[in-house]
This record gives C-alpha cells, structure tokens and sequence, in this order.
C-alpha cells in the first residue's frame, strides 16, 4: 500500500530521531530515504515535474543518500551517508565529475560532518565531536581536505558547547568562521586561521543571546550574516567577515530551527521552517537589514514570495539564486524577488531536494524517484540561465 505524504514524513522523522547526532542537522534528513546500494552511476531514472508549469527535467546519476551539495568549477561535492547504522556515525564527502556522473574521490570516514566549504582551494568540513571528561573540554573538530583527492590534511579542534551542530562559513582570503547551530546557549562566532591549522583565534563575536539559526558570507567576501532564533523571533547580525566588528542588525518574521543563507553585494536570502509545516523564503536589503519580501506563512498576513515545502534550501550558484524543497523549486535573479521560474513538485514523486547547485555548466541536486534516491541532474528552463 502508497505511503500517504503524512505517513512518509512521520517514517523520516522516526529516521531522524534514532541517528546518534540527534542535533537540528538531521532535519536536513528529512528529504532522504534509506540508501539502496553503493554509489554508481544510474542512468535509467528520469522524469519531468509538474507538466503545468515550466519544465525542470531531472534524471538521478548517482545512486545514494547524500545532503549539502557544493560545487567549484568542474567539480561537484556531495556529503555521502552511510548505507547501514544511525546517518551520523559513517558520513564521507564524495568528489563527482559531473560530465561523466562519477564518484571521482571519496573521503576517509569524518562522523556527522556539515556542509563543506571552500577556502583558498581547499575543502573544510566540520562535524565529528572530540569529547573530554566535562562539557569544558568537548571539542568539535573542523577538517581540511585536499580538493582534488579529499585526503584530509589538518585537524582544528574548536570549542562546543555540549548542544548543538557545527556550522562554517568559508571565502577566499582565508576566512573561514565557526559557530554552532541550534544549541540551548548564545550565538558565539569564532574567526579560525586555516594557514596556522586554527592554533590562533583570530576573533570571537557573541551575536546574541540567542542560539544561531544560520551563517554566511556574502559573495563579495566582505561581510558575514549570522541569523538567531528564539521561536517568536528572528534576527539577523551583519558582521566585518575580517574582524567580526557589529555593523548591522535587524528582525524578521520567519519561525525556523536553522536557516538556509544566501548573501550577495545588497541583498540577503534566508529560507527556513518547522517540520511538518510550509516553509518560508525572506528577502532583505543588506544596508540596512531589512525584509523586502517574504513569503505568506507564519505570523505574516501578506506575503510577496512563494511558500515551499518544509525545509527549503537556498543557494546561489552561476549568477542564480535557488531555492529548492519538497513542494516546489524556484530560482531568481540575486537582487531581484521576482520569480523567473517556478515548478511544483509531488508527490507523486520524483522530488528533487536540497542544495540545487551549478557544477560543470549543469544544474544539480539531490532527488528521490521513490526509491531510488541520489544526486540528479537538473535541465531547468531557460528564463532560469544567466
């Protein structure tokens, strides 16, 4: 007998609950299913979304679980979870040739690591805990890899609060920040030196004291934005991405557990929500912070944006703002809320999920057929292309 959408997010959510990381990161999950064999090329899983609205053709090329998608140049990296055992313990960072659709690198195990980021040519994940005899000496550990092999080259172990997820936020010019997502505590910022292997911290910021909800450098490399949420509220700081000196904040409406951040030279994207609820897309000017646009759920009464499914992502990749959930994807120019394309999805599945990101000139993302699930690649329609 067919799941009913209900029953399916319940079965995921049972998924999530038993992980060892029991953390907010794993709400990133929701979208997955268990992994049916090892990660090989599929070719014979295609579909068109909804025929209605414009075509976004999707087709799996990897077979797997993956989340948190990343591209640089030609390549494309993927976080890879585990075929057995709770999804936190055995996760890898996989390296795809996005023309030939295959598995390239692979990467030592690196337990309940986050999404990658990239400085000066190199991958940095985060994620797996170094714990010691009181919560005072618990670390997390942030992991350098080589971007070509994804051998792991430098450890840093940073300072983590007995709760919460680790998150990054990486540029070129060694900028690479720290903080932690969804712990019961304050927001506190740390600035690591990548060329020192962290030895030295080159800033700490208390933003709130709130938890964090969320992170990013803007594109320009000048600014970090981190986001708080305190349930009724939520916040928005604008930092120097180089000292970490204060030089905006302000508040918006949009109830989420974590935020997906998009940053460019004058606007911010911050796309969030709840489980089992519909999921938000905000828009703000960067100078000063404040919200432009939004979408019509929560406590707003009159929204200029689409609504998504629960958990929507938001990335910026080739000249495009993405945005990408259960219900439906969008993309937009950067500094603009007009929408340039939207579909909607199932179910009937296919859905296409999490990180929609340009690697090799093609659009990528993650997509479960029902089964099977993996890494798709994306031919969205032409309004959507710089």
């Amino acid at each position: 007998m067919e799941m009913t959408a209900q029953e399916d997010n319940a079965r995921k959510f049972e998924l999530c609950k038993k992980m060892t990381n029991k953390s907010v990161k794993c709400l990133a999950l929701f979208f997955a299913v268990a992994m049916v064999g090892a990660l090989a090329p599929l070719g014979s899983a295609v579909a068109s979304m909804n025929p209605t609205d414009p075509a976004w053709h999707a087709r799996i090329v990897v077979k797997g679980q993956f989340a948190d998608l990343m591209s640089a140049g030609s390549s494309l990296y993927a976080v890879a979870l585990p075929t057995k055992g709770p999804a936190s313990s055995g996760t890898r960072v996989v390296r795809v040739d996005p023309t030939s659709g295959k598995v390239v690198a692979t990467s030592a195990v690196l337990p309940a690591i986050t999404a990658p980021q990239f400085v000066d040519g190199l991958v940095w994940v985060a994620g797996e805990r170094s714990r010691g005899t009181s919560s005072s000496q618990s670390h997390f550990v942030v992991s350098e890899l080589s971007a070509s092999t994804l051998r792991r080259i430098r450890v840093i172990q940073t300072p983590l609060g007995r709760f919460g997820e680790p998150i990054l936020a990486g540029g070129p010019g060694g900028l690479l920040w720290v903080g932690v997502e969804g712990g019961t505590s304050s927001c506190d910022l740390r600035r690591v030196n990548p060329a020192t292997g962290g030895s030295t911290t080159m800033a700490v910021v208390r933003v709130s004291r709130n938890p964090c909800a969320g992170m990013t450098l803007d594109t320009t490399g000048r600014y970090l934005y981190a986001a708080t949420s305190a349930g009724s509220s939520d916040e928005i700081y604008k930092l120097n991405a180089r000292t970490g000196a204060m030089i905006g904040h302000g508040f918006f409406q949009a109830p989420a557990v974590l935020f997906s951040m998009v940053a460019v030279e004058s606007r911010l994207w911050v796309a969030g929500g709840y489980p089992g609820t519909e999921g938000s897309l905000t828009y703000l000017s960067t100078s000063p912070l404040k919200v432009l646009a939004y979408s019509n759920v929560g406590e707003q009464t009159a929204g200029t944006l689409p609504s998504f499914g629960q958990f929507p992502v938001a990335d910026y990749s080739d000249g495009r703002v993405w945005v990408g959930s259960d219900a439906n994807l969008a993309c937009f120019a950067p500094t603009s809320p007009r929408v340039l394309a939207q579909v909607g999805q199932g179910p009937p599945k296919p859905i296409v999920t999490d990180s929609l990101v340009v690697a090799g000139g093609q659009l990528w993302a993650n997509a479960d057929f029902g089964p099977p699930t993996g890494l798709a690649r994306l031919t969205p329609p032409r309004t959507c292309l710089p």
